[in-house]
This record gives structure tokens, sequence and C-alpha cells, in this order.
């Protein structure tokens, strides 16, 4: 061996032998986890439980889906359940299960109305068929749990007389993430 290296081997010896091994040891573990504090960011909205809402009301009297109004208890972006637009499910009990905004690019809107009892097919009620079925509504990317979404804030209004709908709804999160 040379003089270097039993000097070095000296050193890491004497770093061992006095207890000073853990100083340069925790030092590192310390810059590591200060890089990784400023370079892992996740993109977050500022407050995401603090401004989220659902309102609105939706009220039917027709042959085919009978006569009920309810209130949705959540909604979510269209995407997560497999299509282009938004998604709105109901309580138990409400008579209605879920609506299906479906706004596919270069397609007739339209929504999907399906009742609380499964067994009967959804309904389908074309834009063509209703006054207005308007939407506007801002979408925001983000990662939450280190899960990207998107995150909705917007207003949807949907009156169709033919099969005497008229629904509204008013929302800002809509995301799977409980609220």
């Amino acid at each position: 061996m040379s003089d270097e290296e039993e000097s070095e081997e000296s050193f890491f010896q004497m770093l061992h032998r006095q207890g000073m091994w853990q100083a340069p040891v925790f030092g590192s573990l310390v810059l590591a986890l200060i890089v990784s504090r400023f370079t892992c960011r996740e993109e977050r909205p500022a407050d995401p439980y603090g401004d989220a809402y659902l309102k609105g009301k939706v009220q039917v009297d027709h042959p085919s889906l009978g006569k009920w109004s309810a209130t949705p208890e959540t909604c979510l972006t269209g995407r997560e359940r497999g299509f282009d637009g938004t998604w709105f499910g109901f309580p138990d009990g409400s008579g209605l299960r879920e609506l299906r905004l479906n706004q596919t690019p270069g397609h007739e809107d339209y929504v999907d109305v399906q009742l609380a009892d499964l067994k009967a097919p959804p309904v389908r009620i074309l834009e063509s068929e209703c006054e207005s079925i308007e939407t506007t509504e801002r979408v925001r990317h983000v990662k939450m749990s280190g899960r990207p979404m998107v995150h909705l804030h917007g207003q949807t209004r949907i009156l169709c007389t033919k099969y005497k709908l008229d629904a509204w709804f008013s929302y800002n999160g809509c995301t799977p993430l409980p609220w």
C-alpha cells in the first residue's frame, strides 16, 4: 500500500474510532432532504378543501322519467367516467342516480338520465330536443395526493320542456376526492 492509501485508511479509521463518521452521513441526509423538498413539489390548488361547493337542482315531470326533484351530492369531470363532459351523482332515495352531460367536441350534446331503478336503461335527451343546454366551465389541471386530476369550476343549465326537465348546477371542485 502506498503512503496515500494508508493515510486515507487511517483517516476513516480515525473518524470511525472517534464517532465522527456520523456528522458527514447526517449532513448528507440533510442535504438530500433539502434538495428533494425544492425539486419534488406537487402542483396543488392554494386551498383544495376551502372553496369547493356544489349547488343545484333537477326537476322532472314526465311519464317515462316520473315526477321528482333532486339535489346533487357529488360531481366529477366526465373523463373520470369515460366520457367528455360533466357527471353529477345524487343521493339514495332521490329518484335519480346520476345525470351525465356529454359534450363531445364535434357531436351534438346530450344528457343521460339514470334513474335510481338500475333495471331501467338511462334516458338519453339530445340537445336538439331541448330549449337549451348551456355550460360555462373553467378547467384546472391539478395534482392531489400525487394523482393528476381535473378541478372544475362552472355553471350548467338544462331546460327541456319536451321532457319537463329543468336543471341547474353551480360547482367548484368536482374531483374524485371527497370534500
